[in-house]
């Protein structure tokens, strides 16, 4: 993996209680469009808009949105996590 997105890519833990909890959780976001163009005005092209929260900005299609609004643990940066071994051949 790059060293870039070693820097930008984090884990988000996944909910582990019920489906029935889950959903409503994710009924407790309250959900819009995203669109970089918008608050980033050097974006350069118009990217596809992503569903985010208003309130606690998880993405829709993420494991933070499992969680109720506000309530998901901290995401874990890629370099926190704990490293395999290669294998030895």
């Amino acid at each position: 993996m790059s060293r870039f997105w070693a820097r930008i890519l984090c884990f988000q833990p996944r909910f582990e209680g019920s489906a029935d909890q889950r959903r409503k959780n994710l009924e407790s976001h309250s959900w819009h469009n995203f669109r970089y163009e918008d608050v980033y005005s050097e974006a350069a092209e118009a990217l596809p808009p992503l569903i985010t929260c208003r309130y606690c900005n998880a993405f829709a299609e993420s494991n933070a949105a499992t969680w109720f609004c506000g309530e998901a643990p901290a995401a874990i940066p890629y370099s926190d996590l704990p490293k395999r071994e290669k294998p030895v051949s």
